[in-house]
């Protein structure tokens, strides 16, 4: 009787308790919340890189970097596009994959410097996702430029180019004063969160008026020198660079939706002056 029991032990050994088996769905569980968890920090840094006018293959770069910084992380595969992002995190079976949408993309190097540099540091100092996501948002707080500073830098831009393009004293003193009022058209634009293209063409616009009449009414300035410098503040050059820079990295859909963005842009400055010019 007692070898009949021994061999059916053997031949049905007993199941896991029930205790073990709700032990390993609590680890699970609490996996899959993590790896939500780094996700989503990793998704929301490439947002933030795409929103200030990184490049694709820089802000692929940063989200692998630092999802590779977090605990558990077997595998980190990010996909960015100008429009929209998706990331998979992975560890061991265990996976999560987050997309966001990107709705409109400008140009924030400051911020872009402190996420680089947020990078590296994870890299040696490896921290939580939550402390990540709070750094981040303490990097999103930061204060932008105030709008007069926008507009005195906007000055003194169409001022230097103007420097550059040989006006004259009172012809570089107008641009100055120019510049102003094309950036101050700029930020009330911005405030409504007006379309691009028509804010880039009523600048276009305005612009070419304020110079022609200055170049009218002031003595010894130039209408063409004085506009170039002015239109300068408005060539989207980093546009042009960062659609290079991804076409040459193979990621050709961002590349041409950047150059098709530059594009546009260039065509609202040339509608702007003609129209003002036509006017005139």
């Amino acid at each position: 009787m007692e070898e009949s029991t021994l061999q059916s032990k053997a031949i049905h050994p007993s199941a896991p308790s029930h205790s073990a088996k709700s032990t390993v769905k609590q680890e699970d569980a609490a996996l899959r919340l993590y790896l939500d968890e780094c996700c989503g920090v990793i998704a929301y840094t490439g947002k933030l890189l795409l929103e200030c006018g990184g490049e694709v293959g820089r802000v692929e770069y940063l989200m692998e970097k630092i999802g590779k910084s977090f605990d558990k992380i077997d595998q980190v595969t990010p996909f960015a596009i100008l429009t929209g992002i998706m990331v998979t995190v992975s560890s061991g079976s265990q996976f999560a994959t987050k997309i966001v949408r990107i709705y409109g993309i400008s140009n924030n190097l400051s911020r872009l410097r402190e996420i680089n540099a947020l990078a590296n540091d994870l890299s040696k100092h490896p921290q939580t996702p939550l402390t990540v996501a709070k750094r981040l948002e303490k990097i999103v707080e930061t204060p932008k430029y105030k709008p007069w500073q926008t507009v005195l830098f906007a000055s003194i831009g169409a001022g230097g180019f103007g420097f550059f393009f040989y006006e004259t004293l009172p012809g570089i003193a107008c641009v100055f004063l120019i510049g102003a009022l094309v950036q101050l058209v700029g930020n009330w634009f911005d405030r409504y969160q007006i379309n691009r293209f028509l804010k880039i063409l009523c600048e276009a616009f305005i612009a070419t008026i304020a110079c022609k009449l200055a170049a009218l009414w002031v003595a010894g300035t130039h209408f063409d020198k004085m506009l170039l410098s002015v239109l300068m503040l408005l060539v989207p050059g980093m546009t042009l660079t960062n659609s290079l820079r991804d076409t040459v990295s193979g990621n050709y859909v961002s590349g041409m939706s950047r150059l098709t963005e530059a594009l546009l842009v260039g065509v609202s400055i040339a509608m702007g002056s003609a129209i003002a010019l036509t006017l005139l």
